[in-house]
């Protein structure tokens, strides 16, 4: 598989499950059912086991689940799947009972810059399994949990690293640093 020459209208997503961000260049108005696509064909060219993370990758894309951040600015506060909107607009201009459709499949808003995203944007991932209840499972038997773990500065370095830093004297004589 080829990657895409980086263009300045293509956009860099993030895509976190567990520990683990897939990194992908899309057009902001791509739709997310070819952003889906596009993440399995990378996820099974790179995982010949079929396995990902402890589970297994499905072979269709409608079996990936996208999901955004409930606060773009704290990714630890929690994920919603991605919705497309399905509201219709009303013009006061247009004759009474005359709507058009601004959501659903194929509009503007089935893509990344229709649900508010940006360049750089972090979506969550999960894989749907069909069990044989006829129910939709997700990984780790969880409907609305997100697999996501969002490292933290403390997490890598560590308090006491940031203490050592303070007293080699790189925190310029202020003390230490405490949790």
């Amino acid at each position: 598989m080829l990657l895409p020459k980086p263009e300045s209208t293509l956009w860099t997503l993030r895509f976190k499950n567990q520990r683990t961000t897939v990194l992908l260049y899309s057009r902001p108005d791509t739709s997310f059912n070819a952003i889906r696509e596009e993440l399995l064909t990378m996820l099974q060219t790179t995982n010949p086991s079929g396995e990902f993370n402890g589970a297994t990758i499905p072979s269709e894309a409608d079996d990936i689940i996208l999901g955004i951040p409930n606060d773009h600015k704290d990714l630890q506060a929690g994920w919603k799947e991605v919705e497309i909107p399905e509201e219709e607009s009303g013009d006061e201009k247009r004759p009474a009972g005359r709507r058009r459709k601004l959501g659903g499949e194929n509009s503007t808003l089935d893509c990344p810059r229709g649900v508010g995203l940006k360049d750089g944007a972090v979506l969550a991932f999960k894989f749907r399994s069909q069990s044989s209840d006829g129910q939709d499972h997700f990984m780790n038997g969880a409907k609305m949990d997100w697999d996501v773990v969002v490292p933290s500065y403390d997490e890598d370095y560590g308090v006491s690293a940031l203490n050592a830093a303070f007293a080699q004297g790189m925190g310029g004589g202020r003390g230490t640093l405490r949790n």
